[in-house]
């Protein structure tokens, strides 16, 4: 997990600040996994960290997002976006708390 300490100061003119505000965001940013449950998915129930996303096109078919995701065993696999009945997007800290999502029957 990283956090991260943005500061937006409003205008600034000849190099003082034109409004004597500053404005601090707190962003914490968390690797995202996904977790096939569909009984048919590569590696059902496992987390998959997800690396990336880009648009894949299969031979013979129309061009679809696809996340790419990288499982602990080294296998990668995309997975298209619009299936969104069989997977789940987790985070780190609910692999930690066992909150893993079941797979189908």
């Amino acid at each position: 997990m990283r956090t991260i300490h943005n500061p937006i100061t409003l205008g600034r003119r000849g190099g003082y600040p034109l409004l004597l505000l500053t404005l601090t965001k707190l962003i914490i940013m968390d690797d995202a996994y996904y977790v096939g449950i569909h009984r048919n998915s590569f590696q059902a129930g496992i987390p998959a960290k997800i690396v990336g996303m880009k648009f894949i096109t299969p031979e013979y078919n129309e061009k679809r997002l696809c996340y790419h995701i990288k499982f602990s065993d080294g296998s990668e696999d995309w997975a298209p976006v619009k299936d969104k009945d069989h997977y789940k997007i987790i985070s780190f800290e609910d692999i930690l708390d066992g909150n893993i999502p079941d797979v189908s029957e």
